[in-house]
């Protein structure tokens, strides 16, 4: 399998259990010693999702404080458009951030999932069903 950092392989599409199978594989050739045996991947890749939710919860908080802080200075100072620039700035920085710390997220996930042996798409698929019969609609 082609797991260079480009998309997916010429005629190979995307998909979640292909994402998670590079995933794994970039893994054990970044960190070799934690798939020697001796590291517990799912505590490993357990804890290592819940920094990266940690990350993204913090910059949710930033976020909020930013848009508080924008709307104040708009209502209460709206001639000062160096200081709604400022922090119209943050908030695209702090946004672009938010992307890249769901991603991690993402990444640890798909490493947990392929420790567990999960089949996503086809789990997803039962839940959403259960879900239907639970919450209606189908």
């Amino acid at each position: 399998m082609d797991t260079s950092l480009n998309d997916s392989p010429e005629g190979i599409p995307m998909n979640l259990g292909f994402m998670t199978a590079i995933q794994m594989e970039d893994s054990k050739r970044w960190f070799p010693y934690l798939h020697d045996g001796r590291t517990d991947l799912i505590d490993l890749y357990t804890l290592g999702m819940a920094g990266e939710v940690g990350e993204f919860a913090n910059l949710v908080k930033k976020r909020g404080r930013i848009l508080a802080h924008m709307g104040f200075i708009e209502e209460e100072f709206p001639q000062d458009t160096e200081k709604i620039g400022e922090l119209t700035e943050e908030l695209h920085v702090i946004e672009q951030r938010l992307k890249e710390e769901h991603v991690d997220i993402l990444c640890y996930w798909m490493n947990l999932s392929a420790v567990l042996g999960t089949d996503a798409e086809a789990e997803w698929r039962a839940n959403r069903q259960r879900n239907a019969v639970r919450f209606g609609g189908e």
